[in-house]
């Protein structure tokens, strides 16, 4: 057992301020771990989806230095070792991005760890290529300006969708069943209060 935990890294997943209920990965840096969510009334949980995934880096479409600091948007924390976090609008905890191994390929999404240090699976969709290793959601979120919803987008390899995310249930709704797969841009994606968009090699 000692030898194990030689080889484990405890990384406490932040919500922003601090709670006495919190959420841990337990894993080497960069490798494979689990989260652990521990609620204030005691005992562990492990949310299946988050058992044997590696954390990932994740960023905001749009996101600048000069306005992260404002309520409506998102701030970026680089505190993770090769991954990162951010923190949500309107103090609405942290989301993170990962992968999970499994036969066969490998899943990509992401969780989020709520303002109570709790931490909930959101979306996941599979990986592409011909190993179905490749990362279908590589490209930063659009975040609504209350941090309640994200918009993402699967690669045209992935399929080509895009996909808003309820971020206080996980509901995942596609918006583009009826369309062609789309080739959407790096830092094309933006979600207004009522409405969203996506910007593509050919256009919105």
């Amino acid at each position: 057992m000692k030898s194990r935990l030689g080889w484990l890294a405890l990384a406490p997943l932040m919500a922003g301020a601090l709670s006495a209920q919190a959420s841990v990965f337990q894993g080497p840096h960069g490798g494979i771990g689990d989260v652990w969510v521990y609620p204030v009334s005691g005992g562990a949980i492990r949310p299946p989806e988050l058992q044997g995934i590696v954390l990932l880096p994740v960023d905001a479409a749009g996101r600048s230095a000069l306005t992260q600091f404002q309520l409506d948007q998102p701030r970026l924390k680089s505190d993770l070792p090769l991954a990162s976090r951010l923190i949500l609008p309107q103090g609405q905890g942290s989301l993170y991005r990962y992968k999970k191994p499994r036969a066969g390929g490998a899943d990509y999404g992401y969780f989020v760890v709520r303002p109570d240090g709790l931490a909930a699976h959101l979306a996941s969709f599979p990986g592409s290529g011909p190993l179905g290793l490749d990362d279908p959601i590589p490209n930063p979120v659009a975040l609504s300006g209350q941090g309640d919803g994200l918009l993402t987008a699967t690669t045209l390899e992935a399929g080509g969708d895009l996909f808003e995310v309820t971020l206080a249930t996980g509901a995942v709704h596609t918006l583009t069943s009826a369309l062609p797969p789309l080739n959407t841009l790096s830092q094309g994606l933006i979600l207004l209060p009522t409405w969203g968009a996506a910007m593509t090699q050919t256009g919105a």
